[in-house]
């Protein structure tokens, strides 16, 4: 029995004179009723016993989507095409952490919507950050009550909507708080975003406390997509999917 496919991109890290790679992956939530079913092909053992003692159906869905995407790109990153045998628990703040037997694992990084599931795979010297966020105008109060005036007065005009803007931002917030291990609990004002423009087919940007960071951020039809990077490192994105 085959696993649903997913869609895979390589991303080159550039920096000064030294480069590297990470992996991203992207799968659907549609796919989560194939997944449930075989879970087993993927899951090692402890993975298996934590998604089997989950009551609620979306935390059983987000987990396993969340899952199978980390270990696609870790796949491709280790080389590895027997997913069981890489194991993604949870860290002391809820952070996953990449079991394997190599002295180089790399840094897991999981994000999920109702409607997809992605992860990225990136050196353990090179941190790098993701999160995506539905594009919701129901969530426009709460985003806007977390921002800096500077923020809402000098950003959002840069944006094809408001909605878009916060959502660019908050999820620029929520990735970078991930690098940070300290997720949403910190004063929102403390990860302040200090300049933002858009590059291209991406919005990009820099951070007022974390000047080593910046983000981009891919806005799509109903979600977005940021990834958080070291502020000196470019990326390329090979768009030749692997599935």
């Amino acid at each position: 029995m085959s696993l649903p496919k997913l869609i895979v991109y390589p991303i080159k890290l550039l920096r000064d004179n030294w480069s590297d790679r990470a992996y991203f992956a992207w799968v659907m939530a549609s796919c989560y009723p194939d997944l449930a079913q075989h879970y087993q092909l993927f899951l090692n053992p402890e993975e298996c016993l934590r998604y089997e003692g989950m009551k609620f159906k979306r935390r059983r869905s987000s987990f396993l989507l969340g899952r199978y995407a980390a270990k696609k790109a870790l796949s491709y990153y280790f080389d590895e095409p027997d997913l069981s045998t890489i194991v993604v628990l949870s860290g002391v703040f809820g952070q996953p952490v990449v079991h394997y037997p190599s002295p180089y694992c790399p840094i897991i990084t999981i994000s999920h919507t109702l409607y997809a599931a992605c992860a990225i795979a990136s050196p353990g010297t090179h941190p790098m950050g993701l999160d995506v966020e539905s594009i919701d105008e129901a969530n426009t109060q709460a985003m806007k009550s977390q921002m800096t005036s500077n923020e809402l007065g000098a950003f959002l005009d840069l944006m094809e909507s408001e909605i878009a803007g916060l959502t660019v931002m908050w999820s620029a917030k929520e990735a970078l708080s991930k690098i940070l291990r300290c997720g949403l609990t910190c004063p929102f004002e403390l990860l302040a975003i200090s300049s933002l423009c858009q590059n291209e087919d991406y919005y990009e940007g820099e951070y007022l406390n974390f000047k080593q960071y910046k983000f981009q951020s891919w806005v799509m039809e109903t979600a977005v997509c940021t990834v958080v990077l070291p502020r000196r490192t470019q990326i390329e994105i090979d768009m030749n999917l692997i599935v």
